[in-house]
């Protein structure tokens, strides 16, 4: 089974917890946080945290991920990302094996 670790701040993982509803991956998730927290910073909002997901909870974080970008975020008038749209992207980037490096 392949392992994915991803850096994320305090405020993207808020994000993605509220919004996955799946309980068993919201559990690897906060159990990742508070195993794993990389002491980089002591601001709360400075925190980075590395995330370790197995692949299949990976690929269940970009379908959330995608299918929020599609319901919110784009915008109906020019199709094209809204705020919230390339915030989703660039974790949906975070998250993607293909984007890993090493």
């Amino acid at each position: 089974m392949m392992w994915m670790k991803t850096l994320l701040t305090q405020s993207d993982l808020d994000f993605l917890l509220s919004h996955i509803e799946e309980e068993n991956l919201r559990d690897a998730i906060l159990q990742a946080r508070e195993v794993e927290r990389s002491p980089k910073s002591e601001a709360t909002d400075n925190k980075q945290y590395i995330v370790t997901l197995d692949s299949v909870q990976t690929e269940q974080v970009l379908d959330v991920l995608g299918d929020l970008l599609m319901v919110e975020g784009i915008d109906p008038n020019t199709s094209e990302p809204n705020h919230l749209g390339y915030y989703i992207e660039r974790l949906i980037d975070l998250f993607n094996p293909h984007t890993k490096f090493g």
